[in-house]
């Protein structure tokens, strides 16, 4: 088994299609003339694509350090909206991890009792501050 050196926190973003972007001192947004796009994100020596289809869906993260690549994340197989496919690659490390999703369902009734609305014991509830 293989740890990956990714937060919990991360690997949710990747998987809801929001992988963290960071400051960048020069941005700059490409169409390559076939539909696609491709924002691109520099910072000194470090650099971010990211990489959309005809469709707007994300297709592709990398990330780059001195210009080589240094890890990628590939949205693919793209049903309802969502990919069914999601493949993460770090180069250096030689680790390379896939997540499929073979039941895509989207807006599915759930019921009540999945939820706990009761706070766990100890906790304190207070009011959501109104502004």
């Amino acid at each position: 088994m293989t740890r990956l050196p990714l937060t919990s926190e991360m690997i949710v973003s990747i998987v809801l299609r929001r992988p963290e972007l960071f400051d960048a001192a020069e941005t700059s947004l490409q169409y390559p003339g076939d539909g696609t796009s491709r924002l691109l994100l520099k910072n000194g020596r470090l650099a971010q694509r990211v990489d959309f289809d005809q469709q707007g869906n994300l297709v592709n993260v990398a990330y780059l350090a001195d210009n080589q690549l240094i890890s990628t994340i590939r949205y693919s197989e793209y049903t309802a909206g969502f990919p069914a496919l999601i493949e993460l690659e770090l180069i250096n490390s030689g680790v390379n991890v896939a997540i499929r999703f073979d039941e895509v369902e989207t807006n599915a009734e759930l019921e009540d009792a999945r939820f706990r609305l009761a706070p766990a014991a100890g906790y304190k509830v207070e009011p959501f501050p109104e502004y």
